[in-house]
């Protein structure tokens, strides 16, 4: 398959620079024999193709006996011509023969990423803080708050940053000019970050504004 495609803006600039030098250079293929593509989304209101098709399946004497599956379990029994009537082009859909149904991340998961993951987003905050010499020591009860959060963001393991950049941003911007080496994070710095920055260093509330 071609590298770029043809109605991709720089590739046409590309060819116009190419016929300036006086020649047409062959554009770059790449071999797709040996390459996974993942496809994923959350195809808001396909479950609801999903549910009319079940329930004109059911039609008749045996209507009755079909329990009605919820929203989020009825995806589990999505077929090609769900998608097709949800959209997507039948020569699109048919190259994508398997399928994969995601369930939605609880506080649960959200808390063991932030805990054991190996590429963890608190990780990246302690190199950030340890650049500066500042350590950040994370408490259970901090990071079961930040999963509470990210779960409510409804975004997946996403709303973990949404949720870490909130709580951090103004610390990483400040805490590297005060004498502070070392903070805490608890549930109350979570909840409230600007409140228990005051209350943890004083003499920041004048370079904060507080």
């Amino acid at each position: 398959m071609p590298a770029r495609a043809p109605n991709d803006i720089a590739a046409q600039i590309q060819a116009m620079m190419e016929a300036t030098r006086g020649g047409r250079k062959q554009p770059a293929t790449i071999n797709t024999k040996h390459i996974l593509f993942v496809v994923s989304g959350a195809f808001p209101g396909l479950e609801k193709t999903v549910q009319k098709r079940l329930r004109e399946a059911t039609i008749g004497f045996a209507a009755g006996l079909q329990p009605t599956l919820e929203a989020e379990h009825c995806l589990a029994h999505v077929q090609t011509r769900d998608f097709i009537e949800f959209g997507f082009e039948p020569e699109f859909i048919g190259r994508l023969p398997v399928r994969v149904v995601c369930q939605p991340l609880g506080v649960e998961d959200l808390f063991l990423i932030l805990k054991t993951s190996e590429g963890s987003i608190i990780r990246q905050y302690e190199l950030s803080f340890a650049a500066y010499g500042i350590e950040v020591l994370f408490q259970e009860d901090g990071l079961r708050r930040i999963a509470e959060l990210a779960a409510e963001e409804k975004t997946g393991a996403r709303g973990l940053m949404t949720v870490c950049e909130r709580t951090f941003r103004e610390l990483k911007f400040e805490l590297p000019s005060t004498q502070v080496k070392r903070f805490v994070v608890t549930r109350e710095l979570v909840e409230n970050p600007r409140r228990s920055w005051n209350d943890c260093w004083p003499s920041t509330k004048s370079r904060s504004g507080s």
